[in-house]
């Protein structure tokens, strides 16, 4: 049984940049699974670092700017950047989209270094977020937290992708595309059972960034990302 049963839509979604592989993209219109950016047994920032609250409408880091002469900046780790889902920016995205819902993800630095982000972050859905009561006989209990899903991210090529200077504190966003599994007409055969967590990678570390919450309950379809630096 979902804990979001009862109709609370939570959004938020999450994603990484990369220093490397400044052309970032794949051509347009292709899908990205989330398993090929995944490495087995792959390191965990610990949940300090990256598993903040969502937050709070008003609150704001400043947002880093793109830059043309950022090539001597180490390239940001994910030892340097915490994750966030910034709800008080949830927004439909424009016409013609497949998807009906726009979540904010914010990657900030929160070392005392300056370094850059560009590219496309590594988005992986984890583990099933259910409450199992003592006894329960459903398959799916107890709940799984540690599994990857098999759920396609497809990159939405709004842009090209720039590379951000991001300096201590500063913060550089991209968009999670994605509809509601509790929506019928736009989600036919939905699971009722949310992520439990949110993997993020940022290009060129393999490291993930645990997001949660992670304010966002998608249908078994895909979702779409944007390019770092990129709101859709």
């Amino acid at each position: 049984m979902n804990r979001w049963a009862r109709g609370v839509v939570v959004v938020t979604a999450l994603v990484g940049l990369a220093g490397c592989d400044a052309g970032g993209g794949a051509p347009a219109g292709e899908d990205v699974e989330p398993a090929p950016s995944v490495v087995s047994a792959p390191s965990v920032v610990s949940a300090p670092a990256v598993a903040g609250s969502a937050p709070k409408s008003g609150d704001a880091t400043p947002a880093a700017r793109p830059s043309a002469s950022a090539t001597t900046t180490q390239a940001c780790k994910a030892a340097d950047v915490s994750a966030a889902g910034d709800d008080s920016q949830r927004h439909a995205p424009k016409a013609g989209s497949r998807w009906t819902i726009v979540t904010v993800i914010k990657l900030t630095n929160r070392s005392s270094s300056v370094c850059t982000l560009n590219g496309w972050a590594g988005f992986t859905m984890v583990g099933y977020d259910m409450v199992c009561i003592n006894g329960d006989k459903k398959p799916e209990c107890p709940p799984d937290h540690a599994a990857h899903r098999d759920q396609k991210v497809s990159r939405v090529e709004l842009e090209q992708p720039k590379v951000y200077v991001v300096r201590s504190g500063e913060s550089v966003a991209f968009s999670v595309l994605w509809n509601e599994l509790y929506d019928p007409a736009n989600c036919e055969k939905p699971t009722f059972t949310d992520p439990y967590d949110i993997e993020i990678r940022v290009p060129g570390d393999q490291a993930a960034i645990v997001l949660r919450p992670i304010l966002i309950q998608p249908c078994d379809g895909d979702v779409g990302i944007t390019a770092l630096g990129v709101i859709a």
